[in-house]
């Protein structure tokens, strides 16, 4: 899996986002290098306009996280597209279209963007819901087993699994078995996001490494940024790079 995600001690990386470039960089310089920062495809208006701002991020960073917007499936062709023509490093997707980007990335010869697929708990022990597309959304519940979402992800010529909504710690156990049945079946990266902050990162980093997973990549958004600034809080930010020390030394 070729990346251009920096993982701290190539196990963990987060995923996060930024107002701007200035703050984009002050999160990056505060993990040491070890962020991801995202641009949601949902706040532009056309593709060209994404592509143009992807690429002044990455003249300052070593990836960017190309996003739906709150796992819109409306954004996925546009996702696409824009990690397409950047090879962003990263690249947010649902699990309908995750094989149709990793097909056009490959086109594109972007062969160092991260592609993942989003699952969503069913409360189940060992299930997931997969329909998360533009029409499966909406019209079938689409639950599987966690080996075949898994295997069919692989098979599409995605990376990762992304399981959202988390809920912070509600989904824990679902997330404990999906990191051991990731661990078994070779998927190097997990990334567990929805409801995480600077408080209950500790056991869900812990749930994914214990597990066997290789990497980890924590999604964290609104609980980190400032809510009448819009500035992601670089406080925060240093915090949870200290837990990432403490956890991995």
């Amino acid at each position: 899996m070729e990346t251009k995600i920096n993982f701290y001690k190539n196990q963990i990386a987060i995923n996060c986002l930024a107002k701007d470039i200035t703050n984009a960089i002050d999160v990056n310089n505060a993990l040491q290098g070890h962020a991801c920062v995202g641009l949601l495809s949902s706040n532009f208006d056309s593709v060209e306009a994404a592509v143009l701002e992807v690429k002044k991020y990455l003249e300052v960073l070593p990836c960017v996280s190309v996003g739906l917007g709150a796992g819109n499936p409306s954004f996925s062709n546009m996702a696409a597209l824009i990690a397409g023509e950047t090879d962003a490093g990263h690249v947010n997707q649902t699990f309908p279209f995750a094989g149709f980007t990793a097909g056009y990335l490959q086109g594109r010869e972007a062969h160092k963007t991260i592609i993942n697929a989003l699952v969503s708990p069913t409360g189940v022990l060992g299930k997931v819901r997969v329909a998360t597309g533009v029409l499966s959304s909406q019209v079938a519940d689409g639950i599987i087993d966690v080996e075949s979402a898994i295997a069919l992800i692989l098979d599409m010529g995605a990376h990762s699994l992304k399981f959202f909504p988390m809920g912070g710690l509600k989904h824990i156990e679902e997330f404990k078995y999906i990191c051991g049945v990731a661990a078994n079946m070779g998927m190097e990266l997990i990334e567990p996001t929805g409801g995480i902050d600077e408080h209950n990162l500790m056991p869900i980093m812990e749930a994914a490494l214990n597990a066997g997973v290789k990497k980890c990549m924590p999604h964290i958004y609104t609980s980190i940024i400032n809510k009448e600034s819009g500035l992601t809080e670089i406080a925060k930010i240093e915090k949870i790079y200290k837990d990432i020390r403490t956890l991995l030394g």
